[in-house]
């Protein structure tokens, strides 16, 4: 049930992209710096191709083109996006790789810093073209190692109830936001 209280920038768009890929349109996952968005990449009604982002986290229908992706959210060059795999559409593989990537931060948000590393380093395996994801993990050894794990302690034992009150207390403050 969809209750009106929002919804994240990786998701919001993942639920555009999936009810229209149902709907048979040519839609796709595309992330720029901190950000994914929606577009539509194929004809329109009348057969001309037409490319639009679709931003999914703002008030009403907003669409963007290319050029507002390199300053927002975050400022970027053109060698960046092309280096790190920005405005492109994802492909299944690098769509998973995302959702990995994006679990791996609930992880780490939530204390499980080992299966954060271990899911950083599977959407980096997965995805290779995003030295992005890779990243993430090197940046997380390097607190570990230097004593400063994230905003949680790393559990020895796997406790998915405490993970999951975790998860629920993160999306309740989401939505208080």
């Amino acid at each position: 049930m969809i209750d009106g209280s929002g919804g994240t920038c990786v998701s919001m768009p993942a639920l555009y992209v999936a009810v229209g890929r149902r709907l048979g349109y040519p839609m796709h996952l595309v992330t720029t710096r901190a950000h994914v968005f929606a577009r539509w990449d194929g004809p329109n009604s009348q057969g001309a191709h037409e490319r639009l982002n679709i931003e999914a986290t703002g008030q009403g229908l907003a669409v963007y083109d290319d050029d507002h992706y390199l300053i927002w959210p975050h400022e970027i060059t053109e060698q960046q996006a092309a280096e790190n795999g920005w405005l492109t559409n994802l492909d299944s593989e690098a769509e998973l790789a995302l959702f990995l990537a994006t679990s791996g931060h609930v992880f780490e948000d939530t204390g499980a810093t080992t299966a954060a590393l271990a899911t950083y380093r599977l959407a980096g395996r997965i995805d290779p073209a995003r030295p992005m994801y890779n990243g993430y993990a090197d940046q997380l050894t390097a607190r570990l190692r230097g004593g400063m794990a994230g905003r949680g302690r790393d559990r020895q034992a796997h406790d998915p109830l405490a993970e999951l009150r975790g998860i629920n207390e993160l999306n309740r403050r989401g939505q208080v936001r």
